[in-house]
C-alpha cells in the first residue's frame, strides 16, 4: 500500500532542502490525508530541528496525524504540550483532542481538566463541542452534577439536543433528582418519538417514580417500554411498583410475564422468586407453590424457604417440613435461618409435634438470630411479625449484645403498625445506648414517632438532640432539616429559619437545597428573602422548584417598586418554564409591570397570552378561574390605555361572562365606555352603560351607570337624553354628589343652548346638595342664569347662598360682587354697599376690585354718603385708570362732589367724563356742569351747558331734563317766551316722560 501511494504522489517525495522545506511537505501530507507518512515526516523534523520556530506547529500536526490512526496514546503524548502552550494559535485545539483521548483511555477526571482549559481559552467555535464533550467527561467520571450543568448549557443546540436531554435525564436521576429526571425524559419522547432511546428513557422515569414513592405514575412509564432491551427491567420495575400500591396480583402477573417472555433476562429467577412471592400475599397459594416449584430454584434457600409457605398454604405440611429442612442444609444467612426455623416450628406446633416445634424454637431463638429475623421481616414488611420477635429477644435475652438493635428493631416495627407513642417510648429508652449510631438512631425515631403523634415541642427537641449531639451521624442531616419543620409547623417560622440557615452551613451540598432555598425566601423579609431566592433560581435552575422561586421573586420586586427586576423575573418563569402552573399568573404579573410603566399595548399582547387557552376552550390547561377573570379584567384596562376599544370591548364581554363582582363589572364597563368615547365611539359607550345600568336594576351602581351615559350624552351634545338619564338616576340616589355633580354640567349644556329655564331646574339639583364637588359653581351659574333672565331678586337668593356656604371658594369673591348687584338693581343699596364692602375689605386685589368699587360708589351715592362715594370713586381712578367705565365713575365722583358744594373738584370730574366719552355720559357730564353753574348763579353758562344737550343729543331722559333746566335759565334770565318754548318741546317730544308733568307746572306759573 504505501508503495502504491509513492507511486500515486510521485511528487511527495521527501525534499532535500532545509527545515521549511521539510515543514511545507508535512504540511502537504496532511492535507492529502495521508497520516503515515505525516507521523514519519513530523517526527523527523522534530528530531531534527526541535528548537526551530515550526517545531510547534510541526507537532500539532504529528498528534493530529496519530490521533486520526487511532495511535491515541502517542496523540495525547504530543497534544499535552501542545494543549498547556500559551499563546499557540491551536492551543484550544490541542486541548479538545487530548481530551478526546482521555476520554478514550478512559482517564475522565484528566479529560474533565483539558477542557475546563478549553473553555478559557474562549474560541468561539469549539465552546459548543468542548462543553458537550466536558458533560460526557463527567456524566462518565460520575460526577453527575456538573455533567448535568454542562449538558443545560448545550441543550438547546441542535446538534446536541438529543445526547444531551439523555445524558441530563440520567445525571437527574443519578443526583436522585427524580422530577426533574422524569421532566426531561418526556421531553425528550416527545422531541424523539420512535427513537429506540425512548424506551431506556420511559424505564427511567419509571424507575424515578417508584423511588419517588408514586407507584402509579412509575406503572404509567414503565408501560410505555414495549420493546428493546429495557423491555424486561420495565416489567421488572411494574411488579415492583404494583407491590408497591399493594396490588399483588397485579405485581405477580408482571414478574409471570418475564418467566414467560424472556427467557434469557437476567431477572428470570428473580422474578420466578417474586412471582411466588405475590400470589401467596394475593391469597393464591396454589399458584404460588407451582410458580416456587421449578428446579431452577432449587438452590436458592430464600426460594425455599417461599416455597415452603406455600406448601404450608396448600394443606401439605410434611412437604414444607422438608422444603425447610433442605433449605437449611444451603448455609442460609444467620437471618434467613431464624425466619426458617420459627417458619418451621409453627408448622410443628400446628400438627401437635410440640417437642420438635420447642427445639425448632429453640434453633431460632439465639438473640443473633432472633433479631436478625425480626430485622429480616421489617425488610418484608411483615411488622407484627418483627415486633414478636423483637419481644421475644428482649425477654428471652435481657442481657444480649443485640439488646439495643433489639429495641431498635421493635420500635420501627410499632411506628410502622402506627403505635407512636409506645415506638417513642420504646427508642426513648434505646437512646442511652453508648453506641453513638444505636443512640442517633434512636433519637431520630423517636424525634419521628413524637412527631407523628403531633407532639412539635417534644419533637423539635429530639430532632435537636440528634444533630447537636452526634452531629456526625448518618441521621443527623435529617434531623437538622425536621427540626426546622417541626419550628414552622408550630408557627416559628424566624427559629425554624435560622435552624435552616444553620443546615445550609452545614450541608451546602444537600438535596434540599432548592426546598430551603424557597422556605426561606418566604421565610426571610426583604432583600435576604430575595437572595435566597435568586440563589435557587441561579443554582437549580432546573429543578421543579425554580419556577415557583422566580415567581416569589417577582412578586417581591413587584411589591417593593422594582419593576425592572420584576419583569425580568417574570419573563424568566414564561420563557424559561412555559409548561409551568406558573406560566399564567406570571404572564399576569408581567402585564402589570408593562401596565405599571404605561407600556399598555404590551400588556395587552401578554394577558391575551393568558386567557388564549380558556378562550380556546382548551379547559383543562386553562388559568385557575379566578386569575383567568383578573387577567380580563386587567386587559380591559389596558387595552383603554392603549386606545384599542374593540380590544376592550372582546375583554369586557370575556369578562362579564365570568360573573365577577357588581363592584368590578361597574368599573370595567366605565373603562370600556371611555374607550369607545375615546375613538368616537360614544353612541356605544352609552348603549353599554345603559344597558349595566339596567342590569344592576334599582342598586346605586345603576345609578352610576347612568351617572355615566350622561357624560357620553353631553358628549355627544345630547342634552335631552342627558337630563333623562339624570333624572331617571336621581330616582334611585337622590343624594349622590357624582349625580350632583352631573347636573351642573347638564346645566352647563342647556345654558350653551339658551334654555335658560332648564339649565336652571339643573343647577337646582347641583345647589341643593350640600356633598356635591361643585356646589359653589352650580350656585353661582344658577344666579348667573337667573340674572341674565332678569330674575333679579331669584339670583340674589342664589348669589347669597354662595358667599354665606362657600367662604374661601375661587367664586366666592365674584359671587359677593354678584350678591351686591343684584341687591343694588333691587334698590336695596344698603345690603348692597355691605356686600360691596365686604369684598373690598377681605379681598382687596380680587380681579373684579374695579367693578366692585364702581358700584360701591355708586351705592354710597345712592344712600346720600357722598363723601364715602368720593372716596372711593378716587380710589377706583387712581388704582385702575384703565378701568373701561372711569368715565362713569368720574360722572358719579362729579355728583358726589357737587352734592358736596366741591365745585371745582366736581367740575374737574365732568370735564374728565366729557374727555373720555361722546355719548350718553358726555350728556350727563354737561348736565351735571350746568347745574353746578346754575347753583352757583352762572345761568348764562348754565344755559349753554343744558342747550349742549338738548341739541346735541337725542336721549330722551337727558334732552328732556335739559331742555327743562334750560327753559329754568332762561326763566330767570327774564325770558319767558323761550323757557315756554322749552317746556313745550319736553311735553310735545316726551309727553310721558319723567319731566312732562314738571314742564307743564312750569307753563302754567309763566302764563
Amino acid at each position: 500500500m504505501t508503495h502504491a501511494l509513492l507511486l500515486l504522489f510521485p511528487l511527495l517525495a521527501a525534499p532535500q532542502g532545509g527545515p521549511d522545506e521539510q515543514y511545507q511537505f508535512v504540511i502537504g501530507l496532511a492535507e492529502k490525508g495521508l497520516h503515515d507518512q505525516v507521523v514519519r515526516e513530523a517526527e523527523d523534523f522534530l528530531s531534527s530541528y526541535p528548537d526551530h520556530p515550526k517545531a510547534v506547529p510541526t507537532r500539532y500536526r504529528l498528534a493530529a496525524a496519530q490521533y486520526s490512526l487511532g495511535a491515541l496514546d502517542d496523540a495525547a503524548a504530543n497534544f499535552a504540550p501542545l494543549a498547556a502552550l500559551e499563546g499557540f494559535e491551536f492551543r484550544a485545539e490541542s486541548g479538545l483532542r487530548l481530551a478526546q483521548c482521555q476520554m478514550a483511555g478512559e482517564q475522565f477526571a484528566e479529560a474533565a481538566t483539558s477542557l475546563e482549559t478549553v473553555l478559557t481559552l474562549e474560541k468561539e467555535y469549539l465552546i459548543k463541542p468542548a462543553t458537550f464533550l466536558l458533560a460526557e467527561a463527567y456524566f462518565r467520571g460520575s460526577e453527575y452534577a456538573k455533567a448535568k450543568q454542562r449538558y443545560t448549557e448545550v441543550a438547546a443546540v441542535e446538534e446536541y439536543t438529543k445526547d444531551s436531554l439523555y445524558g441530563m435525564t440520567w445525571c437527574a436521576y443519578r443526583l436522585k433528582e427524580y422530577d426533574e429526571a422524569i421532566r426531561v425524559a418526556n421531553d425528550f419522547a416527545g422531541r424523539y418519538q420512535g427513537d429506540p432511546l425512548v424506551a431506556e428513557l420511559m424505564f427511567l422515569a419509571g424507575e424515578a417514580h417508584l423511588e419517588a414513592e408514586r407507584p402509579a405514575d412509575a406503572l404509567t412509564s414503565y408501560a410505555k417500554v414495549q420493546a428493546g432491551p429495557f423491555a424486561d427491567a420495565a416489567v421488572r420495575g411494574s411488579g415492583f411498583a404494583s407491590a408497591k400500591m399493594g396490588d399483588h396480583a397485579a405485581a405477580a402477573g408482571h414478574f409471570g410475564r418475564i418467566v414467560a417472555d424472556f427467557p434469557q433476562s437476567r431477572f428470570r429467577l428473580e422474578a420466578m422468586l417474586q412471582q411466588g412471592i405475590h400470589l401467596l400475599k394475593a391469597e393464591r397459594a396454589a399458584e404460588a407453590l407451582q410458580a416456587l416449584a421449578s428446579t431452577d430454584l432449587n438452590d436458592n434457600p430464600d426460594a425455599l424457604y417461599w416455597r415452603a409457605q406455600a406448601q404450608q398454604r396448600t394443606g401439605d405440611p410434611e412437604a414444607a417440613i422438608a422444603t425447610l429442612e433442605a433449605a437449611m442444609q444451603l448455609n442460609p444467612s444467620d437471618e434467613l435461618r431464624g425466619r426458617m426455623a420459627s417458619a418451621r416450628g409453627d408448622i410443628l406446633f400446628d400438627l401437635g409435634r410440640h417437642d420438635e416445634a420447642t427445639e425448632a424454637y429453640g434453633e431460632a431463638e439465639s438473640d443473633y438470630s432472633l433479631h436478625a429475623a425480626a430485622v429480616a421481616s421489617l425488610n418484608a414488611g411483615e411488622s407484627e411479625r418483627a415486633v414478636q420477635l423483637a419481644r421475644q429477644l428482649i425477654e428471652s435475652f435481657p442481657e444480649s449484645p443485640y439488646m439495643s438493635k433489639a429495641q431498635l428493631a421493635l420500635g420501627e416495627g410499632l411506628l410502622q403498625l402506627k403505635e407512636y407513642g409506645e415506638a417513642a417510648q420504646i427508642f426513648g429508652t434505646t437512646a442511652v445506648s453508648e453506641d453513638p449510631a444505636h443512640r442517633s438512631r434512636a433519637l431520630s425515631r423517636q424525634a419521628w414517632s413524637l412527631y407523628l403523634l403531633k407532639e412539635l415541642p417534644t419533637s423539635a427537641t429530639a430532632f435537636a438532640a440528634v444533630y447537636t449531639e452526634l452531629p456526625q451521624a448518618e441521621e443527623a442531616e435529617e434531623a437538622h432539616y425536621m427540626h426546622g419543620r417541626c419550628l414552622v409547623e408550630l408557627e416559628q417560622e424566624q427559629e425554624a429559619a435560622q435552624v435552616w440557615l444553620s443546615y445550609l452551613e452545614t450541608y451546602p451540598e444537600s438535596q434540599r437545597k432548592a426546598e430551603l432555598l424557597l422556605r426561606l425566601g418566604r421565610m426571610k423579609t426583604g432583600d435576604e428573602g430575595m437572595k435566597h431566592l435568586e440563589e435557587l433560581v441561579a443554582a437549580y435552575g432546573d429543578s421543579a422548584l425554580a419556577p415557583r422561586a422566580l415567581m416569589e421573586l417577582a412578586d417581591g420586586h413587584y411589591q417593593a417598586g422594582r419593576l425592572p427586576e420584576a419583569e425580568t423575573a417574570f419573563t424568566q418563569l414564561l420563557t424559561g418554564y412555559p409548561d409551568s402552573e406558573l406560566a399564567p399568573a406570571a404572564g399576569y404579573g408581567l402585564a402589570w409591570c408593562y401596565y405599571d410603566t404605561e407600556r399598555y399595548a404590551e400588556a395587552a399582547d401578554i394577558l391575551r397570552q393568558v386567557t388564549a387557552v380558556a378562550d380556546q376552550g382548551q379547559a383543562e390547561a386553562a388559568p385557575p378561574s379566578e386569575l383567568l377573570q383578573s387577567a380580563f379584567e386587567l386587559r380591559i384596562w389596558a387595552e383603554q390605555k392603549a386606545e384599542n376599544a374593540e380590544g376592550a370591548v372582546e375583554a369586557y364581554e370575556a369578562f362579564a361572562a365570568s360573573q365577577p363582582e357588581e363592584a368590578r363589572l361597574f368599573e370595567a364597563a366605565r373603562a370600556v365606555a371611555s374607550a369607545l368615547r375615546d375613538a368616537g365611539e360614544t353612541e356605544r359607550a352609552s348603549t353599554l352603560l345603559a344597558s349595566v345600568a339596567e342590569n344592576f336594576g334599582g342598586s346605586e351602581r345603576a345609578a352610576a351607570s347612568l351617572l355615566e351615559v350622561i357624560y357620553l350624552e353631553l358628549d355627544q351634545q345630547q342634552p335631552e337624553e342627558a337630563t333623562s338619564a339624570l333624572y331617571t338616576a336621581l330616582e334611585l340616589a337622590p343624594a349622590d354628589p357624582a349625580l350632583a355633580e352631573a347636573a351642573f354640567f347638564v346645566g352647563e349644556a342647556w345654558f350653551k343652548l339658551g334654555d335658560g329655564q332648564k339649565a336652571v331646574d339643573a343647577y337646582s339639583v347641583a345647589a341643593d346638595n350640600p356633598a356635591c364637588p361643585l356646589a359653589a359653581e352650580a350656585k353661582y351659574k344658577l344666579g348667573f342664569t337667573l340674572l341674565r333672565a332678569d330674575q333679579v331678586a331669584d339670583a340674589a337668593t342664589a348669589f347669597g347662598r354662595v358667599v354665606r356656604d362657600h367662604e374661601g371658594h375661587k367664586l366666592h369673591g365674584e359671587s359677593t360682587f354678584l350678591y351686591g348687584e343684584c341687591l343694588f338693581r333691587t334698590g336695596n343699596y344698603a345690603d348692597a354697599a355691605t356686600q360691596f364692602g365686604n369684598l373690598r375689605a377681605k379681598q382687596p386685589l380680587h380681579q373684579i376690585m374695579p367693578k366692585n368699587l364702581f358700584r360701591l360708589g355708586m351705592a354710597e351715592f345712592q344712600l346720600e354718603k357722598y363723601a364715602e362715594a368720593d372716596l372711593t370713586l378716587t380710589e377706583l381712578a387712581t388704582k385702575y385708570p384703565e378701568f373701561a367705565n372711569l368715565a362713569e365713575a368720574e360722572l358719579w365722583r362729579g355728583r358726589s362732589l357737587a352734592a358736596l358744594g366741591k365745585r371745582r373738584p366736581a367740575q374737574q370730574a365732568f370735564e374728565r367724563v366729557l374727555a373720555r366719552d361722546k355719548g350718553v355720559l358726555s350728556a350727563r357730564a354737561h348736565l351735571g356742569l350746568g347745574k353746578l353753574a346754575l347753583d352757583a348763579e352762572e345761568v348764562e353758562e348754565a344755559l349753554s351747558s343744558f342747550l349742549k344737550v338738548a341739541v346735541l343729543y337725542g336721549t330722551e331722559a337727558e334732552v328732556s331734563e335739559a331742555l327743562y333746566f334750560a327753559g329754568v335759565c332762561l326763566e330767570q334770565q327774564g325770558d319767558a317766551a323761550r323757557a315756554a318754548q322749552q317746556y313745550n318741546e319736553i311735553l310735545t317730544r316726551y309727553p310721558n316722560g319723567a319731566w312732562a308733568a314738571q314742564a307743564e307746572e312750569r307753563l302754567k306759573a309763566i302764563r
